[in-house]
């Protein structure tokens, strides 16, 4: 999991304020600097992608959702697919985009777990785009730290 902006500006803020240890006093004020370089370039990527990246990631998981409620993937979860399915973001808040991700995830976990256990042969399609889309959201999730390489 990546951390969010205000994870990482916290981050920066601990460090600022730790003090040192009598061992590494000397060297403290480059790692301390260097360390609250890397949390700035991390946040400035949170702030540029991060209501993007957690909105097509909830996208994504409710159109998953909804061809999953329409070919009865886990008749059980239903109806609790097509309510997600219907849903959409309307407050764009990174805290509120990552609600409805973690009550989006949690269906995504029990519709995976319920379609891996399913010995059907057409469970392993459905598993297979389960798993694009996890890595599909993993991938807009790296981080980037090429800024670091050109130091």
């Amino acid at each position: 999991m990546n951390p969010t902006g205000p994870e990482i500006l916290n981050g920066a803020f601990l460090t600022l304020v730790s003090p040192p240890t009598p061992e590494t006093e000397g060297v403290f004020s480059a790692g301390k600097a260097a360390v609250i370089g890397l949390l700035c370039v991390l946040a400035a990527q949170e702030m540029e992608r991060g209501v993007k990246v957690r909105a097509e990631e909830n996208a994504a998981m409710r159109a998953l959702f909804a061809r999953a409620a329409q070919e009865a993937w886990h008749p059980a979860l239903g109806e609790r697919l097509k309510g997600l399915a219907a849903g959409q973001d309307e407050d764009l808040a990174l805290s509120a985009l990552d609600a409805a991700n973690a009550q989006l995830r949690r269906t995504l976990i029990d519709l995976q777990d319920h379609i891996e256990r399913d010995p059907a042969p057409v469970s392993r399609g459905r598993e297979r785009t389960i798993l694009d889309l996890l890595r599909a959201g993993a991938e807009a999730r790296s981080l980037d730290l090429h800024p670091l390489a050109a130091s």
